[in-house]
């Protein structure tokens, strides 16, 4: 007999590894949907947009992004990685949106030992810099963006620049660089994650259900208009829009709709009429979305 090989699957996530919000979600989310545990081949992307490119080009993979946050709402840099996915597709992009949830974080503030009161400002990313305003302008401290809370945590703990500053993020993170934890819970917020595949597969349907769709208008007046129209006829509720320009008055466009389970016809009725109001179209749904 001959040797079977088993390709391990990958998961794709914003890294640094075990040091972003993204490693605790994928804990949580897969088993929900029936992805594989986080214990195999990893691979750690500088930026939520680097997730879809990975996954675009690696078989048998699984990935996270965060899409929505409770403060600051859409994660403008994971809607645009969607629209230039889109963009190279029409109707047969490989990789699905298996299910979403919205997570609640807590975050923990951290130095490489410097006392909160001798703390001179705040390194994180943008999406934790927003949710933890209120508590950072009581102290009054300035604020640099990072690419990632865990490579925030990672500067902090190494680049001198940076050695009185705080990092926000996970607790794994200040475990991971030695950092001390000045606040456990800092401040909470919640997240909206994306579990995606590179395989067809199924996708969960459940009781609240998201769909997403990326697609170019024909242009000229009323472009959108006539794109969104089959949605309202069909009583779809759209809960965002978001437009990139192109060239010569042509944009892509990346919009979310919410349906229930009953709705679910209706919502497919409403994808046939886009299609045809648009030079190209790629939908992503409908997912279940879950609250943990």
């Amino acid at each position: 007999k001959g040797d079977c090989y088993v390709t391990q699957p990958t998961i794709v996530l914003l890294g640094p590894e075990r040091a972003t919000f993204t490693y605790g979600a994928y804990a949580q989310i897969a088993p929900i949907y029936g992805a594989p545990p986080l214990n195999g081949n990893v691979v750690a992307v500088a930026r939520n947009r680097n997730v879809l490119e990975t996954l675009q080009h690696t078989p048998n993979a699984f990935g996270l992004i965060a899409v929505e946050t409770r403060v600051k709402g859409r994660v403008n840099e994971s809607l645009e990685a969607f629209i230039k996915l889109g963009s190279q597709y029409n109707g047969d992009c490989p990789l699905r949106i298996m299910g979403a949830a919205t997570i609640p974080l807590s975050f923990a503030l951290m130095s490489r030992g410097c006392r909160i009161e001798n703390i001179e400002g705040v390194l994180a990313h943008e999406q934790a810099l927003a949710a933890c305003a209120k508590p950072i302008e009581k102290f009054g401290w300035p604020v640099e963006d990072s690419i990632s809370n865990g490579r925030a945590a990672q500067d902090v703990a190494n680049v001198d620049r940076y050695a009185r500053f705080a990092a926000l993020g996970p607790i794994e993170a200040a475990e991971k660089y030695g950092l001390t934890v000045l606040d456990t819970s800092f401040e909470k917020g919640l997240t909206t994650f994306f579990l995606l595949s590179s395989e067809k597969g199924e996708v969960s349907i459940g009781r609240h259900n998201r769909a997403l769709m990326v697609f170019r208008t024909k242009g000229g007046d009323g472009a959108l208009v006539d794109a969104l129209i089959p949605f309202k006829k069909n009583k779809i509720n759209l809960i965002h829009i978001h437009s990139v320009h192109d060239t010569d008055g042509v944009y892509d466009f990346v919009v979310e709709a919410e349906c229930d389970e009953p709705g679910l016809d209706r919502l497919h009725a409403a994808f046939k009429g886009l299609r045809k109001e648009t030079i190209r179209c790629t939908t992503f749904g409908p997912f279940e979305v879950k609250k943990m």
